[in-house]
């Protein structure tokens, strides 16, 4: 017979893994830990973003760019560290399912720019 462990709440974080999640819509939802990477300092709702992806389309990177065209300010959720990124018309270029939300595990591609593999989901909803 299979031994069952008890779960304690400390043992795991989800916000200690920098995840981006791409919500029904198109909105890009980044936890603390994402933002933490992509803003190490300063406001994130100061930040502005381009979209950015690989010529094969699995690799989508979030830059943090200075305001102009195509630019997209992080947005803060009200009482939480998770900010939001509109990217409905970028995730429709993709031609992503966005009728369910799914989340990616990101890192830093560079410097500027938090990135993750969409064909790398951690889960799916």
């Amino acid at each position: 017979m299979t031994k069952l462990l008890a779960f304690t709440r400390g043992e795991r974080s989800s916000a200690a893994e920098p995840i981006v999640t791409i919500q029904k819509g198109g909105i890009f939802s980044l936890n603390e830990a994402a933002v933490r990477l992509l803003v190490p300092e300063g406001d994130p709702a100061e930040v502005r973003v381009g979209f950015r992806y690989s010529e094969d389309g699995k690799l989508v990177g979030l830059e943090r760019v200075p305001p102009g065209n195509d630019t997209y300010p992080l947005r803060k959720l009200r009482g939480s560290r998770s900010v939001l990124v509109s990217g409905r018309a970028f995730a429709r270029h993709l031609g992503l399912d966005l009728n369910r939300s799914r989340r990616f595990f990101a890192h830093m591609h560079d410097p500027q720019t938090l990135a993750f593999r969409l064909d790398f989901d951690e889960t799916s909803s």
